[in-house]
């Protein structure tokens, strides 16, 4: 079983995106979770339609501040994925091993079509997520670079 947190500025698109699709790719069995260093009230409606077009639902996911994950969390985690691209991505001093995915907030992309915009950085997720699974999670169980016992 994994631990996985996802951190991101605002936790109410890429961040609640991400959970979504890592309880969809890897199960159930896994501990997913994300949190944000300024977040938001709620979940951007555009990130909830994005993802209920492939059939998950993020609307009832709650928007998390990091300092308002528990210690054991960050303590425990065995993957910490940051999906900031043109902002300060929040950094966690953990044994957890850092991925950093360099993902554009979709609110900063002026578009025609916000729901493109959507769909196209949720595609852009699961495709790391998809790729991510290969290389780090096996059979439930986790595949880490990691040297450090626990």
């Amino acid at each position: 079983m994994a631990k996985i947190v996802f951190l991101c500025v605002n936790n109410s698109n890429r961040g609640q995106m991400a959970v979504g699709l890592a309880n969809s790719i890897l199960g159930n069995q896994h501990e997913i979770y994300s949190a944000g260093s300024n977040p938001k009230a709620e979940i951007n409606l555009d990130a909830i339609k994005a993802m209920a077009d492939i059939d998950i639902d993020i609307s009832k996911q709650k928007i998390t501040a990091i300092a308002d994950l528990p210690l054991e969390i960050l303590n425990d985690a065995d993957f910490i994925i940051t999906l900031c691209e043109n902002e300060i991505c929040p950094f966690l001093n953990t044994r957890a091993q850092m991925i950093h995915w360099p993902i554009q907030n979709p609110n900063d992309i002026h578009s025609y079509d916000n729901s493109e915009t959507y769909k196209h950085t949720r595609d852009i997720i699961k495709e790391k997520l998809e790729s991510f699974a290969k290389t780090h999670i096996n059979n439930n169980n986790v595949i880490s670079l990691q040297t450090s016992s626990r």
